[in-house]
């Protein structure tokens, strides 16, 4: 391996281990009259009600979806 193979993979790790050695400033959750909620928890239930939407939408204009398996 050449000198710069192995600067090119120094440089690497320590790029690696500064990411994975970093952490968050603060946890990531929204405050929703006044309790604090993480932001998992805000996605899913954001996600089902798109869900149900987009559901009640395809009955409501008679469209069949039909998977082929």
């Amino acid at each position: 391996m050449s000198a710069h193979g192995i600067q090119t993979g120094s440089r690497f790790g320590l790029a690696l281990a500064a990411f994975l050695l970093t952490s968050c400033g603060r946890a990531p959750s929204f405050d929703i009259l006044g309790s604090f909620f993480p932001a998992w928890l805000v996605c899913l239930a954001l996600g089902l009600l798109l869900t149900v939407a987009a559901r009640w939408l395809l009955l409501r204009l008679h469209i069949v979806i039909a998977l082929q398996f």
